[in-house]
C-alpha cells in the first residue's frame, strides 16, 4: 500500500499545536492526526489509504467532541465498500457487501440505530477521518476523494471535531502529478 508523508514545518517563534484533517465531502472534520511542534521545528506525518467504517458512542455531535470508536470494520473502496450498522446496547457492523459503485463507502444504518447518541464514518489509516451523526434507516455515501488539510490551533485532540472558532489558520495540502511527499510551512 502506498505510504503518504507531509513534513510541517513551524516558522514561528511560539510552539503550535497542528492537525492533519482530511476532508471528505461535506461531513464533520475531525483533528485526525495531532502534534505540536516547537519554534523552527517540523513533524512529520505519515499514513496509507486504508480505510474503515467506525461507530462511536458520541451523544449529539458538537464542535469539540471527541470520537472514540466502539466498533470498526474494514473498508475496501471497490470490493467491501457496504456495511450495514446495528444497535443492541452497543454499536455493531453486519452483512459486509460490495457495492457496484466504486471509490464510495456506504453505511446503510438499521431501525435499531437510536438518534443522537452516536456518529459513524470513515477512518484512514486505523484512526476516525470523518464522522456524520447515527440515525436510524438511512443511509450514508462518503465519496473517497479527501484533500488534505495543515490546521493550527492552541490546542487539538486526535478524534476531536474542529471547532471554527479555534481554529488559527488552515493550509491546504496538495500532492503534486502524483507525489506521495509533501511539506508546508505554518
Amino acid at each position: 500500500m502506498t505510504a503518504y508523508t507531509l513534513l510541517v514545518h513551524n516558522t514561528s517563534p511560539s510552539r503550535v499545536a497542528v492537525a492533519l484533517s482530511p476532508q471528505i465531502d461535506d461531513v464533520a472534520q475531525i483533528a485526525w492526526r495531532t502534534a505540536v511542534v516547537e519554534p523552527f521545528a517540523a513533524a512529520r506525518f505519515r499514513w496509507t489509504l486504508r480505510y474503515a467504517f467506525f461507530a462511536a458512542r458520541t451523544g449529539p455531535l458538537h464542535a469539540g467532541a471527541i470520537v472514540r470508536p466502539s466498533a470498526v470494520a474494514e473498508a475496501d473502496p471497490v470490493q467491501r465498500n457496504l456495511v450495514t450498522l446495528a444497535y443492541d446496547h452497543s454499536f455493531r457492523f453486519e452483512h459486509p457487501e460490495q457495492h457496484p459503485e466504486a471509490g464510495v463507502l456506504i453505511v446503510r444504518q438499521n431501525a435499531d440505530v437510536p438518534r443522537r447518541r452516536g456518529a459513524v464514518g470513515v477512518a484512514i489509516d486505523g484512526k476516525p477521518a470523518a464522522a456524520v451523526q447515527a440515525q436510524p434507516n438511512i443511509d450514508v455515501r462518503f465519496v473517497l476523494h479527501p484533500t488534505w488539510w495543515v490546521i493550527t490551533a492552541a490546542h487539538f485532540d486526535e478524534g476531536q471535531l474542529l471547532e471554527e472558532g479555534r481554529i488559527r489558520s488552515a493550509h491546504h495540502v496538495v500532492f503534486l502529478d502524483g507525489a506521495r511527499e509533501a511539506r508546508i510551512e505554518v
